[in-house]
């Protein structure tokens, strides 16, 4: 739902049909893409970086814990 609007933009130039279209649908592609991102974010800008992992495994720690109670 957060992100809608940047794949209906996306999905708008390139359908899903097409390979960049592909990757915005595929959990796997994208999240090849998004650890290749954080790798490179850790090379320029470590703090950044880290703050952003935290985050994002906070995220996937809770979601696995709501997932597990309902």
């Amino acid at each position: 739902v957060i992100f809608e609007g940047l794949r209906e933009r996306v999905w708008k130039k390139f359908p899903i049909s097409t390979k960049i279209g592909y990757v915005f649908t595929c959990d796997w592609c994208m999240s090849i893409w998004a650890a290749g991102f954080l790798i490179l974010l850790f090379m320029v800008l470590p703090l950044a970086a880290y703050v952003v992992s935290l985050i994002l495994s906070t995220s996937a720690i809770v979601g696995f814990i709501a997932s597990r109670i309902d």
